[in-house]
């Protein structure tokens, strides 16, 4: 599961790339949640909240610096893959300093959009970083290793585990 925020004050820009993205995703038979934030602030406050793997981060909002954003986060040692999206190619290169995924300028293509998040799956294939665990009835569930708070192991006999306990980050659910 990848958690994704688009940062952007159009909010009909947001909406065409969240549904580009969602697409793209499922295309790949993995899963996404998309968040929206309207300004760096608002951003900020979702950061601390939850995890994002992927920011999708508009250069600019009310001559406020996105790429200046972005370094702030990146000097309180929060690193998250980075997608600049911008009106203009103007700043590009502060764009890369920051460790950038990507740096997409409008209008945005599918293409480009879909390149960067193929560079996104690969680099963070939940297979390489995550487990697969099937519970008493069947339902499979891919759990990153991020999202995994503790195991707990219950009932063990000469070394054979009758339950285990998953306790997932940003989730109710326990899978026994």
């Amino acid at each position: 599961m990848y958690n994704i925020i688009i940062c952007d004050k159009d909010k009909e820009m947001s909406a065409r790339l969240c549904a580009l993205i969602k697409a793209f995703v499922k295309s790949k038979k993995r899963q996404c949640v998309i968040d929206i934030a309207d300004s760096y602030k608002s951003l900020y406050r979702k950061l601390f909240v939850k995890k994002y793997g992927l920011i999708f981060i508009k250069t600019e909002i009310d001559e406020q610096s996105g790429i200046a954003f972005i370094k702030r986060l990146r000097a309180d040692k929060y690193d998250t893959d980075v997608v600049f999206l911008a009106d203009s190619s103007e700043n590009w290169q502060s764009g890369y300093e920051c460790s950038a995924l990507s740096y997409i300028v409008k209008p945005y293509s599918k293409g480009e959009i879909e390149r960067t998040l193929s560079v996104f799956i690969s680099k963070n294939d939940d297979m390489k970083h995550g487990i697969v665990i099937k519970n008493n009835e069947g339902k499979r569930y891919n759990i990153s290793y991020s999202d995994i708070k503790y195991i707990d192991i219950i009932n063990t006999v000469y070394s054979q585990i009758s339950d285990i306990v998953l306790n997932a980050a940003q989730s109710n659910d326990t899978v026994m």
